[in-house]
């Protein structure tokens, strides 16, 4: 989570709970909008949002979204977008759509004081015009003080069983978990952390961009379990999230119609079933 530090300087955000409470006093206070969320089209990387609402809520695949847990995640997402609450973000979405800008444009320009997302965010919002000094990460905002579970995007290497030569296979993935070469790794492809706990302390302590005040272990809860969520098709499901996000009145048949669409195509092409059936419906 990055945030305005000249704007909420001293502000607790840990949990959702403290959250609320800025956007009620930055609402009370300037009439401003804490929290760059609410809709699909303006947010950047919403699908990663989304996702981390689904693992505070113990889901682990979308193959487990549905009912009330569905209802509360995206609820509470919708509920920041709502121009009758406190937060308001959706004012901003029909000059965001003209203008082809997003939640970080209005982040830059001092609009919305949160935007939440990974490290590798602070690339894009270097891009804008923003004053380094202001600034700052934190982690994710958890349901209660004792912590909570996060979502963690893991990059594998994976071995194709039919590979022609699967001892140089196994040679190049010994080779490129020694710690060494790990560091090479991460000094060359910036935003991660490396496999190696034995690297983990040092790669908590390192800036994730030159001339920031933000550190990797801004984004580190020590107190949060971190888990994965599977969404099947990444691609595919980040595309197709959006247009759900952005009608908050079709949201529950929009979304199960996407997972029916998701999990065909799993069974088509991870589990070679199913082979005939049409996923478009």
């Amino acid at each position: 989570m990055y945030y305005n530090f000249r704007e909420l300087k001293g502000k607790n955000l840990n949990t959702w709970a403290y959250v609320d409470q800025a956007v009620k006093d930055l609402r009370e206070q300037n009439q401003e909008t804490a929290l760059g969320m609410g809709n699909g089209s303006t947010v950047y990387r919403v699908s990663d949002i989304i996702n981390q609402f689904f693992v505070q809520n113990d889901l682990k695949s979308i193959e487990d979204v549905g009912g009330n847990d569905l209802k509360s995640s995206f609820e509470t997402y919708f509920s920041y977008g709502d121009i009758n609450k406190e937060n308001q973000y959706n004012t901003f979405k029909e000059q965001l759509t003209q203008d082809h800008e997003n939640n970080i444009d209005l982040f830059a320009d001092g609009k919305v004081q949160i935007v939440l997302g990974y490290p590798r965010m602070l690339e894009e919002i270097n891009k804008r015009s923003l004053s380094k000094n202001f600034v700052r990460a934190a982690p994710f905002p958890t349901n209660t003080e004792k912590g909570d579970k996060y979502g963690i995007s893991y990059s594998y290497f994976a071995i194709n069983k039919n590979a022609k030569d699967t001892d140089f296979a196994f040679d190049l993935v010994s080779y490129l978990n020694q710690p060494s070469v790990q560091k090479e790794y991460l000094s060359k492809i910036p935003y991660y952390l490396p496999a190696q706990l034995s690297l983990m302390n040092e790669r908590l302590n390192d800036t994730v961009k030159s001339g920031y005040n933000v550190k990797y272990s801004s984004f580190y809860n020590p107190n949060v379990e971190l888990v994965s969520f599977d969404t099947k098709y990444q691609m595919l499901y980040d595309e197709q999230l959006v247009p759900i996000l952005d009608n908050p009145e079709s949201y529950g048949k929009a979304f199960d119609s996407f997972k029916r669409k998701i999990l065909c195509l799993n069974k088509k092409t991870a589990e070679g079933t199913n082979l005939e059936t049409p996923c478009e419906k």
